[in-house]
């Protein structure tokens, strides 16, 4: 069995910093709070499953901590064919220790190198609801080729490709009309336009924060036109904040947005060097805050 683990530290990196700095510091409070991850096979054969589970862990009751948003990996040849997950308290030494378990069964999609990307779990302490998150670390395993199968003579497995084919267009073809009269019926707010735009510069930019700063801009700057009908193109940097709170926004909210804004505008245009899951870190910082608020 592979086993990676990684543990919050007490301080944010330096660049990020510059970006979220007071989620920062509620996320070095609660560095007792550890992730842990293992891949029962390092390589399996292509009709084999793949088994993958990950473990969060702190000291305290299961109350302690409220995780409410699902886990969204993203897995590379292979897809998810099973998923559960629980949670357990013991006493360990006199103190109470509480795990949380994901556990996934994963099915190979395609030979090659799978990939199980940084997954972002973020939580709140229901103590003072302050929130935070941990980060597993990517790993990998081997899927082999298929074994091939005995074609029967006399079976035109041809004419049952077409017709497969045929039918998945026809498929595709609907769930597209449909979805198209459902985005007509009920047109996306700001807020929920913004969140798919932010996954489509996640999706794009894969681990490159070049790609993903700069596709975050435009995003960002697109919701504060269409909410608050200001262009921040038009805005100096300083004045950032003042324009957006005069246009309705909260102080706080406006501040972040600008941090994120300024930062994103010097990364587009400057060399930057990222380490890895940095994107998939600040895609779960900037959701998580536009989704509480």
């Amino acid at each position: 069995m592979i086993i990676m683990k990684t543990k919050m530290t007490k301080y944010i990196l330096s660049y990020t910093i510059t970006i979220l700095a007071a989620f920062a510091i509620s996320t070095a409070t609660y560095a007792e709070i550890k992730v842990s991850q293992s891949l029962a096979e390092s390589k399996i054969a292509f009709e084999d499953t793949a088994h993958f589970e990950i473990l969060v862990e702190w000291e305290g009751s299961q109350m302690a901590y409220r995780f409410n948003k699902p886990l969204s990996p993203y897995i590379d040849r292979l897809k998810i064919g099973k998923f559960s997950s629980s949670v357990s308290t013991n006493v360990v030494e006199g103190k109470e220790i509480t795990l949380k378990k994901y556990s996934y069964a994963l099915i190979p999609t395609s030979a090659g190198l799978g990939l199980i990307d940084s997954i972002s779990i973020a939580y709140m302490q229901r103590h003072d609801s302050l929130p935070g998150f941990v980060v597993t670390e990517p790993m990998e395993i081997l899927i082999a080729n298929p074994t091939p199968k005995k074609i029967e003579e006399g079976f035109d497995y041809w004419l049952l490709y077409a017709f497969l084919v045929v039918v998945i267009i026809g498929i595709f073809s609907f769930l597209r009309i449909q979805k198209k009269k459902q985005s007509a019926a009920k047109p996306l707010t700001a807020k929920e336009q913004f969140l798919e735009d932010l996954s489509m510069a996640k999706s794009n930019a894969a681990s490159d924060m070049k790609i993903f700063q700069t596709e975050l801009y435009t995003a960002l700057s697109k919701y504060i036109v269409t909410e608050h009908k200001v262009d921040v193109s038009t805005i100096n940097n300083d004045n950032h904040v003042d324009e957006l709170s005069k246009a309705g926004m909260s102080i706080s909210k406006a501040e972040q947005i600008s941090k994120w804004l300024q930062q994103a505008e010097i990364d587009k245009y400057a060399p930057i060097t990222n380490a890895p899951g940095a994107v998939v870190r600040l895609e779960s910082e900037i959701r998580t805050f536009f989704e509480m608020k």
